[in-house]
């Protein structure tokens, strides 16, 4: 009888035991998968609260070179417009990539019925131009400057793709300085030039400052609007109606005569190739509209460009804007100015405004 007793006692303690040991094991083991879940992965270690990267000191954020695509990647998949809500209206010209065309969108904006926008739509076939329009594309979305043509929306999921652009009112910014002559003479004041040139580094040094390098800055990719606000633009229209603006070289329709000699003959771009770019786009303004170099052919160019060829001073050029021009036009990449700077240097330039 006692035998029997002294095991059952035994029985159950060590039946306790075995469960108290379970409920500890478990009690152990989620305490651990817990704490496995609150471990942020290095990846996301920068992450802000708005899902932003915030670099470390000691961290340049170098390895976004061109499109903030990681950043941009929710706004983008936010941007998808209707299709069928867009009635084109008329041609606009062709690029590389396809066509543009002027539309009407049907609420595109806010507490607007009907928006004129600019629509550039991907018709080429080629898998590098393709694939330089879906970074464009990328990179665009979510960018908000007022000296920035904005993006109002995309259509992507069928083909062709599309990038909608805001219109503005005056058109492109070579054509209105073409139009700026009243018999023979300037109707545009040196105040006037002046103010478009900050605008423009105003626009460049926002879209430096989001790693965005542009490669075709000019007048035909600036857009004006109301009260001379001037936005840059994205069109590059290198065939017809600006195809004498282009020269083909290396089986690419390129803006030579807007181009520095290591972007032309190394494919280098950057913040200092548009530097430069901005440089002729100043003189194009105080020139109202001449094509650069224009007693000289595109072979001409191509050649003398290294061998220190730069445009001449244009009339009733101040020399405080000919000294911004000739920083521009360095040929040490490293030497040419911030647009940060160039922002200063122009907003520091003082001139008689009926010149």
């Amino acid at each position: 009888m006692g035998r029997t007793i002294g095991i059952a006692v035994g029985c159950a303690a060590a039946y306790i035991v075995l469960v108290v040991g379970l409920m500890i094991y478990c009690k152990g083991r989620r305490a651990r998968q817990n704490k496995k879940e609150e471990v942020i992965p290095p990846e996301c270690e920068n992450l802000n609260a708005n899902g932003d990267i915030e670099h470390k000191d000691g961290d340049d954020g170098n390895d976004m070179t061109m499109n903030p695509l990681y950043r941009t990647q929710p706004s983008y998949d936010k941007m998808e417009f209707p299709r069928h809500d867009l009635e084109a209206l008329r041609s606009l010209g062709n690029g590389c990539y396809g066509r543009a065309f002027l539309a009407r969108a049907s609420g595109i904006r806010d507490g607007e019925k009907e928006t004129m926008v600019v629509v550039k739509a991907l018709v080429s076939n080629d898998d590098q131009v393709r694939e330089e329009f879906n970074k464009e594309m990328e990179a665009l979305c979510g960018l908000q400057n007022d000296n920035v043509v904005a993006l109002l929306g995309i259509c992507k999921e069928d083909e062709p793709s599309y990038m909608i652009f805001e219109s503005l009112e005056k058109g492109d910014l070579k054509q209105f300085l073409l139009g700026c002559y009243d018999n023979g003479r300037s109707t545009m004041n040196s105040n006037q030039k002046l103010a478009i040139c900050g605008q423009v580094a105003a626009g460049m040094n926002y879209l430096n400052s989001q790693n965005f390098v542009h490669k075709d800055l000019a007048a035909r990719n600036c857009m004006v609007g109301k009260d001379l606000q001037v936005k840059i633009g994205f069109l590059s229209l290198s065939y017809d109606l600006y195809n004498a603006e282009y020269y083909r070289f290396n089986n690419m329709h390129i803006p030579l005569r807007w181009m520095p000699p290591e972007a032309i003959f190394d494919d280098d771009f950057s913040q200092k190739s548009d530097v430069w770019s901005y440089g002729v786009l100043v003189w194009e303004i105080y020139t109202l509209g001449q094509l650069p170099y224009n007693d000289r052919s595109n072979e001409e160019v191509l050649k003398c460009v290294k061998d220190d060829l730069r445009l001449p001073k244009p009339d009733n050029c101040p020399d405080t804007v000919l000294e911004v021009l000739e920083k521009c036009w360095e040929l040490n990449p490293l030497a040419r100015p911030s647009f940060s700077e160039l922002m200063d240097d122009v907003s520091g330039i003082s001139v008689d405004s009926h010149v």
